[in-house]
């Protein structure tokens, strides 16, 4: 007896009877994550092309489908977002389960973008792809900003989990994503993390420390300073192999470095791309109190150029999209004046961030970076009268 093909509509979460069939063509294999397959498969009655990930669990047909609830409760709570993956479909199979997922990136990800381009496939002065990046900055920022005003920590972000497509970036993979909607509304978990990418989680995560939203804004500032790479010639990252979390003084010199030159350059002037060094600085924080909002960092990165650093929709859509800063990225941006000379740097950020705390204030060894953060923070101290769509 011949196997009936189903006819997937979006919305429809589907259970495939053993007599039954996908109507779903395999293109090609797009890659795999810590738990599932990633294809790209065609609709054969429809013609259009979705992106499948495919969990194949030996377990119960109840536990395969318990795997990746999850992640479908997360991706259509945040449907809204045009960075963000949407679910078109789900299934459960015999011995599979799947997400089918929408759009197909047109360019891949963020992780073989950046790769391309250091080994000199994509020139460096390219202008779509330098655009590209440019205007991704604020893009992103607000789609982990909406991530957080729903109740949810994607903790795993990084440029493999960053999608281009159409001249955009896209966030995906939520499959360990936590939904802190209930039953307290707190984002803070502790003991072991259920898994993590050590090159690009924060340094709480590694250490298993009460971590919350904020260890995703650090995730969010090591892909930050990768494409600010692309940006800027003179941003040589540390220690590519490392983990950030490993390598905070390499960070805090590539930072002094680049304010140095520029100030000896063109004194008086900042450039769109010298405006984002102070708040990838402060994400980069080992301190997770210390690090400002994904909320602010919109508000801040949209208060410096709201066309240069957003896509057109983004920008079109202008401020009253950002929330209000909270009084704590007010706090953040009080900097005071270290003791320490250059030649006393701490070992790593770490250190600085733990002197810190004492006087619940964020320090910095190196005049020049405290004196660009000051100067760029005092223009939007005052900035809090945004509403909230």
């Amino acid at each position: 007896m011949a196997s009936k093909v189903l006819d997937i509509r979006e919305g429809q979460d589907v259970y495939v009877e053993e007599d039954e069939k996908l109507p779903y063509r395999l293109v090609r294999n797009l890659g795999h994550g810590h738990s599932a397959n990633v294809e790209m498969v065609e609709d054969i009655y429809t013609g259009r092309v979705f992106a499948r990930k495919l969990f194949r669990i030996h377990r119960t047909r109840d536990q395969r489908k318990a795997i990746f609830d999850n992640e479908i409760k997360i991706i259509r709570r945040l449907k809204n977002h045009r960075h963000i993956i949407r679910v078109f479909a789900t299934y459960v199979a015999k011995k599979e389960v799947g997400l089918i997922l929408s759009p197909v990136a047109d360019g891949g990800d963020l992780e073989s973008f950046l790769n391309d381009f250091a080994v000199g496939q994509i020139a460096r002065k390219g202008t779509t792809e330098r655009r590209l990046v440019r205007k991704s900055f604020g893009c992103l920022a607000a789609g982990l900003a909406f991530m957080h005003q729903q109740k949810i920590r994607h903790k795993d972000i990084k440029p493999r989990n960053i999608l281009i497509h159409r001249g955009t970036m896209i966030y995906t993979d939520f499959g360990y994503s936590f939904d802190y909607s209930l039953p307290d509304g707190r984002s803070t978990t502790t003991g072991r993390p259920d898994t993590f990418t050590r090159k690009y989680c924060a340094p709480e995560v590694v250490d298993w420390e009460p971590r919350n939203s904020k260890s995703d804004v650090f995730s969010l500032g090591c892909v930050f300073l990768e494409m600010l790479a692309v940006l800027d010639a003179r941003a040589t990252l540390p220690h590519c192999d490392q983990p950030y979390s490993a390598v905070g003084e390499a960070i805090q010199c590539l930072f002094e470095t680049l304010e140095e030159r520029h100030s000896r350059k063109n004194v008086g002037s900042r450039t769109t791309v010298t405006r984002l060094w102070s708040v990838i600085y402060k994400m980069l924080s080992f301190d997770p109190t210390q690090r400002p909002t994904a909320s602010f960092i919109t508000t801040h990165i949209r208060k410096q150029s709201p066309t240069h650093f957003f896509c057109k929709d983004c920008s079109d859509e202008s401020g009253n999209l950002d929330p209000k800063p909270s009084n704590g990225d007010r706090r953040n941006l009080k900097i005071v004046k270290s003791n320490r000379t250059t030649s006393a740097r701490p070992q790593n950020l770490r250190q600085a961030s733990t002197d810190s705390t004492q006087s619940k204030e964020y320090t910095c060894c190196d005049s020049t970076m405290k004196l660009v953060v000051a100067r760029e923070d005092a223009a939007i101290a005052n900035y809090g009268s945004m509403s909230i769509a």
